[in-house]
């Protein structure tokens, strides 16, 4: 735990002197990524999508179901 603390407090005076060398911004990225494949399509290839796409499905079928209920559900009002 001290060698922890003792390292964060050695590269925050790094910092503060300016020699941490090359400084990647946080808004940067270090690797660069080739271009998707044209066939790429998310909805298909893509898991967390994928999910997505059938939870919306599915809330949006029970929404469904239960605009049906309500229409099909009448009061029965007695006549007097």
């Amino acid at each position: 735990m001290a060698a922890i603390i003792s390292q964060m407090a050695a590269n925050k005076r790094l910092r503060q002197k300016g020699l941490s060398g090359l400084c990647v911004s946080s808004d940067k990225c270090v690797y660069s990524l080739p271009p998707f494949d044209r066939c790429f399509d998310p909805r298909v290839h893509n898991k967390y999508v994928r999910a997505m796409e059938q939870r919306r499905r599915i809330a949006e079928r029970e929404q469904n179901r239960q605009g049906d209920e309500k229409k099909n559900c009448r009061l029965s009002i007695p006549v007097i």
